[in-house]
């Protein structure tokens, strides 16, 4: 996964790079909301961290900027200090999918990013067989896609790309990414 964190605390930060990283993923760290968004506006993740508490726009606030100005459901994880209940809530339904309260467990982190990464390939493997981007129309099952009701005969991959940009329509991508979900 690519995943950006949006940490302050750089002891805390280099240590949650590090175990992601160490897990296989790819790890950008911002150390402000600001810098965050700016780079969400040019970047895709698959996965953001965010702590609460960090200069010039909280993890609340990034999270309230995401929900409002993508128009993609990129999965949110917290990973705060704060631990009361109202703020778990508050966070929750302020469209976070999972919170963590520090210190963080390695694994139960781990173990909680992949479960996250499951519930989304579900919600995109959920999807009706077809899936229709006027004029195409592509048939998942039988890896097929049709020009104003005319077969096009396409690779497995560029299947697999075509299939790719129509799910993130409207999403910035970087060649990296492209190259490394596809």
């Amino acid at each position: 996964m690519h995943i950006a964190l949006l940490e302050d605390d750089q002891d805390q930060s280099m240590l949650l790079q590090a175990w992601l990283e160490d897990a296989g993923h790819k790890c950008v760290v911002f150390n402000s909301g600001k810098n965050m968004t700016m780079a969400l506006m040019r970047t895709s993740y698959d996965l953001l961290i965010l702590n609460w508490m960090v200069p010039d726009m909280n993890g609340l606030e990034v999270l309230k900027w995401v929900r409002d100005s993508l128009d993609w459901k990129i999965p949110v994880l917290f990973i705060t200090q704060r631990d009361a209940e109202e703020d778990v809530v508050q966070a929750l339904q302020g469209g976070a999918d999972d919170y963590m309260s520090k210190p963080v467990k390695r694994a139960e982190m781990l173990a909680r990013i992949e479960l996250i990464s499951r519930r989304s390939q579900q919600a995109i493997t959920a999807d009706n067989d077809e899936l229709e981007f006027a004029p195409y129309i592509l048939q998942r099952s039988s890896r097929t896609v049709k020009l104003n009701g005319k077969s096009i005969e396409i690779t497995r991959r560029e299947f697999e790309l075509t299939l790719f940009f129509i799910r993130n329509a409207g999403r910035v991508l970087s060649r990296g990414y492209i190259l490394e979900t596809v």
